[in-house]
């Protein structure tokens, strides 16, 4: 536990150096001479510029409403460094950088009186066009009807105002914006959490006594379903309808793992081009030279370039005393294309037609005292894992076409640091090299033709494709790790792993946990409270409440709630325990108690959670169902709107009061200068 204090310690100091949280992101505190790369969650990155000052990056409003990773990275001089902090959450309201925005409007309690009197403004200039065009063509009809019918034959004032009343009544399901605010205002559903999802009950119990206590062991298994939007499944152990311990799964990452197959090996190469003329019968050169030359044939002119692999050919070239040559025959303008290394770098370049799949669990064991032991096992697919207290099997990963999966990747195979690339479709290899041994003799390699020559009459000029390695690896934008928004590819010890985002895990879980009887505590008073829900409504990221309990001796404790149950932990320490709820709505208000000992204590779960506009598509194209705790359409919630709207609804009437004034104003002002201007 000390070393990981310092260990921790030690990554907040060297993270101060380049990189620290700030209000609305992360503060970039020194400039890299190379072009460098901030990603948030391993999700969505930013690129920033060589030598940018020091500056405040600015990250989206989704990441950090909620505790979010950063990290940063850079390549300066083949070496790719890199620095990784853990932000917290901070005030909702003071991460809002913007005005006409949806996280200004959908968090309208934030600034209530600004955001009510631009809704109220823009509201009144929106509705005011319309009530001009029915004043005008209200008032048009009765000019005209005035000059029809005469002052003597106008009908009753009454009459008239049914009229009116029939023109503008209209039927409220034919207003699309009515039937919209009703719909809106009814979708609030109850909040989702991590609960207890399964019960482990005393009739899976099989017991035996051991020194006048019965050592109990509880027995079940079941199969759940995980993914990054619905990591965890938490088990309730019971016995004589008591809470006796928990078993928490969490889905930490589902990893897929490369088995690569190598096409090629490579190196970091110049393409040269030595050419030379030679006259008919000077040399090598005959009538039948250029006919009978290939690409491996040897010859005497350029004989000096045979120290590496490369491409000959034999074009015509003029003859006679204009071309320097004695005979009027046709020359020979012999050239020769060549690969030679740059350094001493051995790449191989491979694929991944094959994946395996596992699946990275944390599980969390409490017992009836509260004393919680955790523990991280990786999973393979069709394989069981067995630990203390369950037994996990990874029965299958779903997961949807990801592109990325089919890339090309380059690797150094004799550098001491981490180099992974990208290589795109377009890039081309002109050195290719059958086995890694090989590549020191560059000679058993063999270059590719990618070269385009336009020959004069002395020189052969070519313009060859050939991939710059050494500027590729050292590209922030193709080195590895490289994070999107569905996967993320990393160098775990020379094996290509990508972490999916959009990945479904199947997982089996056999528990059997043992506890003794007589070791349980139902009589022990505690004293619990509640922190205020932090995070967004509607989104994958949630909201926490964290739970502070203290007793005099560690006790587990139930916190029942109207439509929720969870486990908390007590000790003389006052012990903390974080949970987390989805919930739909912004005002968010649930009823709890907790009964410990003689004492009952109720307990009010409460927030203001945060609006986040990030629209989640339909994922039926990939075959992947998104999770239901979250709306398909993710919209302001419209009560709230409301309620701050009435709360100041003093700002709301002037503002509206103000806009009626100056469209009235404008009306009456603007025909009269108008006609002033005309005449």
């Amino acid at each position: 536990m000390i070393l990981l204090s310092i260990a921790l310690l030690g990554i907040n100091t060297a993270a101060a150096q380049t990189i620290v949280c700030s209000n609305k992101g992360v503060l970039l505190n020194s400039s890299s001479p190379t072009k460098s790369e901030i990603c948030v969650n391993y999700r969505e990155c930013i690129t920033i510029p060589a030598d940018v000052n020091a500056s405040e990056i600015t990250l989206p409003f989704k990441y950090v409403v909620n505790q979010h990773v950063v990290q940063w990275r850079t390549i300066i001089n083949s070496k790719q460094e890199t620095e990784t902090i853990i932000c917290p959450p901070g005030e909702i309201c003071s991460k809002i950088s913007c005005t006409f925005c949806a996280e200004f409007f959908g968090n309208p309690h934030c600034f209530p009186q600004l955001a009510v009197g631009i809704m109220a403004a823009c509201l009144s200039l929106m509705i005011a066009p319309i009530l001009m065009i029915c004043y005008f063509v209200t008032s048009s009809r009765k000019r005209r009807h005035h000059r029809k019918e005469g002052p003597d034959n106008m009908k009753p004032r009454g009459s008239q105002g049914r009229q009116l009343e029939r023109i503008f009544a209209l039927h409220p399901l034919r207003s699309k914006m009515i039937v919209f605010t009703a719909i809106m205002a009814c979708l609030t559903s109850e909040a989702e959490a991590c609960v207890f999802s399964h019960n482990i009950n005393a009739n899976n119990t099989v017991c035996h006594k051991t020194n006048n206590s019965d050592n109990c062991r509880q027995i079940q298994e079941t199969t759940i379903t995980l993914s990054e939007r619905r990591p965890e499944a938490c088990f309730r152990l019971r016995n004589a309808n008591k809470t006796v311990g928990s078993i928490e799964v969490r889905l930490q990452h589902v990893v897929l793992s490369c088995n690569p197959v190598v096409l090629f090996y490579t190196r970091d190469v110049n393409i040269i081009t030595e050419s030379a003329k030679r006259c008919h019968l000077a040399g090598s050169c005959t009538s039948q030279t250029c006919s009978h030359t290939r690409r491996t044939t040897r010859i005497p002119e350029l004989q000096d370039t045979y120290d590496f692999p490369g491409v000959s050919k034999c074009t015509t070239s003029c003859g006679g005393i204009g071309c320097g040559c004695l005979l009027p025959m046709p020359g020979c303008l012999f050239s020769r294309t060549f690969a030679q290394p740059r350094n001493s770098k051995v790449y191989r370049v491979f694929h991944c037609p094959t994946w395996e799949e596992s699946a990275m669990i944390k599980i969390t064991h409490s017992d009836a005292t509260g004393k919680r032991t955790t523990s991280v096992v990786n999973v393979i697919s069709q394989t069981t894992k067995v630990s203390d207290y369950v037994n996990i099997t990874l029965e299958f990963v779903t997961s949807p076409t990801i592109p990325l999966l089919s890339s090309i990747f380059l690797q150094a195979v004799n550098s001491s640091s981490s180099e992974v690339s990208l290589i795109g479709n377009d890039d081309v290899f002109a050195l290719r090299c059958p086995t890694e041994n090989s590549t020191s003799n560059v000679t058993e390699c063999i270059m590719e033709d990618t070269c385009s020559c336009s020959p004069t009459e002395t020189d052969a000029n070519c313009q060859c494709r050939n991939l710059n390695i050494t500027e590729r690896t050292n590209s922030v934008d193709s080195r590895l790790p490289l994070s999107s928004s569905v996967l993320y590819l990393q160098d775990v010890h020379g094996r290509v792993q990508g972490i999916s985002h959009e990945s479904v895990a199947d997982l089996t879980i056999g528990t059997s946990v043992q506890y003794q009887t007589d070791s349980l505590v139902d009589y022990m008073n505690c004293d619990i409270s509640a922190t205020p829900l932090h995070g967004c409504y509607n989104c994958l990221s949630g909201a926490e409440v964290i739970f502070s309990c203290f007793s005099k001796q560690p006790i587990m404790v139930e916190v029942n709630c109207e439509r929720h149950m969870f486990a908390a932990v007590c000790n003389s320490s006052t012990s903390h325990t974080a949970v987390t709820i989805h919930a739909t709505v912004p005002k968010f208000k649930e009823a709890c108690w907790v009964q410990c000992g003689s004492s009952l204590h109720n307990i009010t779960l409460s927030g203001v959670l945060a609006y986040h506009a990030s629209w989640i598509p339909s994922n039926n194209k990939q075959g992947n169902k998104h999770a239901n705790y979250i709306d398909m359409f993710n919209y302001p919630n419209l009560e709230h709107l409301l309620d701050v709207a009435m709360e100041n609804w003093k700002t709301a009437v002037t503002t509206i009061v103000a806009v009626a004034v100056f469209i009235g104003v404008g009306t009456l002002m603007i025909p009269k200068l108008v006609s002033k201007l005309v005449c």
